[in-house]
């Protein structure tokens, strides 16, 4: 059977997973630009390299393998720049295939993939795992670090300000339906994290019919720093969604 090159850009899938979720944010964070990426996890990753900046170098470690009992590796991972010269600000995100995965204590397992959890002494934070190389910011050639340069335990000395992501798919859209469901349950959820809740944006992904153009439903908790939630909506912005009538197209994918 042959298949013509315009057959492969003119496909598109009938379902959408946490794939096609997180490969899109990727993308979106890459376009924008300010944000480095520390690393993306696709479904069904074993290893991964860790990238993070400090002052005009990059820095590079083996990451942990997928979290065990009390820990979870995200999905993706966003180093905020300019927030603070004092500490370290990351973006952790969980991406699911529908919103019913949603769990009120995955806020505090992707924290302990990095910072490490009491119920999972066998699994190494990315904390405590020393950097093996680095480069100078925009060059292509990576230095290894001897285990007795200081600079391979930075991040383990360092402040950490955290930010979490939960983000799923929704499907298909018709450009008529209304979302407002999407944000009455994210409101919901948010609700039942108590009085102090964990700073959570919520992310539902959809793909409109005939175009496959993508679209996003947001919503912040309200301890969600300002600055970095100001940031969000203007990389959000060209994707928000806006709710119309009522359609039944999403019944199958919500």
């Amino acid at each position: 059977m042959t298949v013509e090159i315009t057959e492969l850009l003119t496909w598109h899938p009938d379902y959408f997973s946490e794939d096609q979720v997180g490969n899109f944010l990727a993308r979106v964070f890459a376009k924008w630009g300010r944000w480095h990426l520390v690393y993306y996890n696709p479904p069904s990753g074993s290893w991964k390299s860790i990238f993070l900046v400090k002052g005009e170098y990059e820095y590079r470690q083996v990451g942990p393998k997928r979290g065990v009992g009390q820990i979870k590796r995200p999905d993706l991972a966003l180093q905020i720049s300019g927030e603070s010269d004092e500490s370290v600000n990351l973006f952790l995100i969980e991406a699911k295939p529908k919103r019913d995965e949603w769990k009120p204590n995955i806020v505090d397992l992707l924290r302990a993939y990095f910072d490490g959890s009491e119920e999972s002494e066998k699994s190494m934070p990315v904390r405590s795992i020393p950097f093996s190389h680095r480069r100078r910011i925009e060059t292509q050639d990576w230095e290894e670090l001897k285990k007795d340069n200081t600079d391979t335990e930075w991040f383990k000395n360092s402040k950490v300000d955290y930010v979490f992501g939960f983000a799923y798919s929704i499907g298909l859209v018709s450009p008529e339906a209304d979302l407002s469901p999407e944000t009455d349950w994210m409101t919901s959820i948010m609700a039942k994290l108590g009085e102090s809740p964990p700073p959570l944006m919520s992310i539902a992904v959809g793909w409109a019919e005939k175009t496959y153009a993508p679209l996003v439903v947001i919503d912040f908790t309200r301890s969600f720093p300002k600055s970095i939630r100001t940031q969000l909506e203007s990389v959000f912005a060209s994707y928000i969604h806006s709710p119309r009538t009522k359609s039944t197209t999403l019944n199958h994918f919500v």
